[in-house]
């Protein structure tokens, strides 16, 4: 489309542009120029009078919205009672519960220190029970071994006593 353009105006027509087809041509609009600031004249003799009942006016307002606020008060009363006790057991129970926290870890310690030490106590026993029986064990095979070795020799010197015999009846020539 906009080559179209382009090549129109080249060539010598114009065309007037369609700003339907313009996506991003957008008017901007300005806003309309605020009005003037009112302004007034001093006179200080009516000032001092204004700011005198200004400064009247803001301590009625002040005291009857203080007046306002005791009578609401004063109305829920016991609300705020209840409010102010049940803050009061929040805390209460809080420390309670904070309490029972550290008690339960102080607990978990001793407890902790109290398996450790158990620990302690059955390794010491697995190992003294294990020396024991490692060198029972280790005696039993030494014996084995020895009765096995005495068994092999009187067995050799029974055959030996048994060639002599049957050596010396055969006479030699």
């Amino acid at each position: 489309m906009l080559l179209e353009q382009e090549k129109s105006r080249k060539s010598g027509k114009t065309s007037e542009i369609d700003p339907e087809n313009l996506r991003l041509l957008k008017k901007i609009y300005k806003p309309k120029p605020r009005p003037e600031t009112p302004t007034r004249v001093l006179d200080e003799s009516i000032d001092k009078v204004e700011q005198a009942a200004l400064t009247l006016q803001r301590l009625i307002r002040g005291k009857a919205i203080q007046k306002q606020w005791i009578e609401g008060v004063e109305r829920r009363k016991d609300l705020l009672a209840e409010l102010r006790s049940t803050k009061s057991l929040e805390k209460d129970e809080q420390a309670a519960q904070n309490e029972r926290q550290r008690a339960v870890k102080t607990q978990q310690k001793i407890l902790s220190g109290d398996r450790e030490k158990k620990d302690i106590v059955e390794n010491i026993m697995k190992d003294l029970i294990g020396e024991t029986v490692m060198d029972r064990l280790d005696f039993v095979s030494k014996e084995l071994v020895r009765l096995q070795e005495e068994r092999r020799l009187h067995a050799l010197s029974l055959l030996a006593e048994r060639r002599r015999r049957i050596g010396w009846n055969v006479t030699i020539i």
